[in-house]
């Protein structure tokens, strides 16, 4: 399959839905409401909507994992491609997770009950399961991924066309796992992973089918959107099958399509800031979570005690607030850091 792939033209739409895509993921991730006011109107509102619109945003970035993969796999070298994903993603992933866990052994340090056996067992653990934070399962699972991704570029593509078709539907089957790593989580997501591929491989073709089709993709965008707010965006189960993460790979395939047309409109213009959420995608994935909980954190519920009946406004303030500080953050590292940024922060 790859001897019949050549070097093409960089895509801004296809380089802005990564911007897109960070920020859905950090959306899902950060609005909330303070517990304390979780029997509020506003709190059901926020928790239902964001679960409804952003919950499965993971399902961008693994679709455009797949296409770029392809798209960018002209004059190929497995070694090259490895040593890549172990400077850009592996390396940030485990100094990352390596500084959380230092941090949440100060206690220990000050008290003199440090051990460094301990510590370092304790940091493999949490690097081959991802659990440094809660949305660092994707970096182990996707390394597996990434392992024998170069082995695809060598499937017939009549053979991989009919993997991908009888793929299309594994993700109804709901077995997604939450933030666990298991055989269903692949089951899942594998399967969006070599549709983003074979986008990449016949990307006109997929486009004018888009194109002759947006009436239907809208439909199932609202149709699947319509019933995840009937089921509240809770996870609602018909024997072993979780329907409502099948209805999210419904709702988030359609709308990643109609985003990708919506986006190819901007294809000769140059959007600053999507521009910036997409070359910091990867970095703002590693730290959004940090900057959560960090003091913003404790502002945003103070200003919640003193005015109660602006939670919704707080709320959103809060996320816009998480994701420009976030982004900021990324871009003074890239400054500081220079070319050794990428092992870091991984961009």
């Amino acid at each position: 399959m790859n001897s019949q792939v050549i070097q093409k033209k960089f895509l801004n739409h296809i380089h802005y839905f990564r911007g897109f895509a960070i920020i859905n993921i950090v959306i899902a991730h950060t609005w909330h409401v303070p517990f304390e006011f979780k029997n509020h109107q506003e709190a059901d509102f926020v928790n239902i909507f964001r679960e409804v619109i952003f919950h499965g945003s993971t399902i961008y970035f693994i679709f455009i994992s797949g296409f770029l993969f392809y798209y960018l796999s002209f004059n190929f070298k497995t070694g090259k491609y490895y040593k890549n994903k172990i400077f850009n993603v592996i390396s940030p992933y485990i100094f990352i997770s390596f500084f959380i866990l230092l941090v949440n052994t100060i206690p220990l340090l000050i008290k003199y009950e440090f051990s460094i056996y301990i510590f370092l067992k304790t940091l493999i653990k949490t690097c081959i399961l991802g659990s440094a934070q809660v949305q660092y399962w994707y970096i182990p699972f996707i390394s597996l991924i990434f392992l024998i991704s170069p082995l695809i570029l060598k499937i017939p593509k009549t053979i991989f066309f009919k993997m991908v078709l009888i793929g299309c539907f594994l993700p109804l089957f709901g077995s997604r796992s939450g933030i666990q790593i298991s055989i269903g989580q692949y089951i899942y997501f594998v399967p969006i992973y070599f549709l983003g591929i074979y986008t990449a491989m016949n990307y006109s073709n997929i486009i004018c089918v888009i194109k002759n089709n947006i009436s239907l993709l809208i439909s199932f965008a609202i149709i699947s959107t319509v019933i995840l707010i009937f089921l509240k965006g809770e996870a609602y189960y018909l024997s072993w099958i979780n329907v409502s993460e099948s209805v999210f790979y419904i709702q988030k395939i359609s709308v990643c399509f109609l985003t990708i047309i919506i986006l190819a409109k901007f294809e000769n213009k140059k959007v600053v800031l999507l521009d910036f959420f997409a070359k910091y995608s990867f970095a703002m994935y590693f730290i959004h979570l940090l900057v959560k909980n960090s003091h913003i954190k404790l502002l945003y519920y103070n200003a919640c005690s003193k005015t109660p009946d602006f939670i919704l406004p707080l709320s959103v303030f809060f996320v816009i607030t998480v994701i420009f500080i976030t982004l900021s953050i990324c871009l003074f590292l890239k400054k500081i850091l220079g070319k050794y940024s990428r092992f870091f922060i991984g961009v």
